[in-house]
């Protein structure tokens, strides 16, 4: 991920994201967000080569390693296929 997006990422998490607390241990301890690519299956324990691609932050606690995912669509860093 370009380092303009990771800084609109942030800046749309820190809008978004009311309790920064970790879920698992309480701690408020984010590491910087990293691009994941999430493969969709159209069926339970199926695979598509070259199927539908789901464009995913991931934000890890730094302290427990709960992470949380952000769907970058949604967060404004990347444009639907064929949009």
């Amino acid at each position: 991920m370009e380092e303009s997006d990771v800084q609109r990422l942030v800046l749309w998490v820190n809008a978004k994201w009311r309790n920064k607390e970790c879920r698992l241990c309480g701690k408020n301890a984010w590491a910087a967000p990293q691009l994941v690519s999430l493969q969709v299956q159209p069926v339970l324990g199926s695979y598509v080569i070259g199927g539908t691609q789901l464009p995913t932050a991931a934000v890890v606690c730094t302290n427990c390693g709960n992470t949380e995912l952000i769907n970058l669509i949604v967060a404004t860093i990347a444009k639907a296929s064929g949009a």
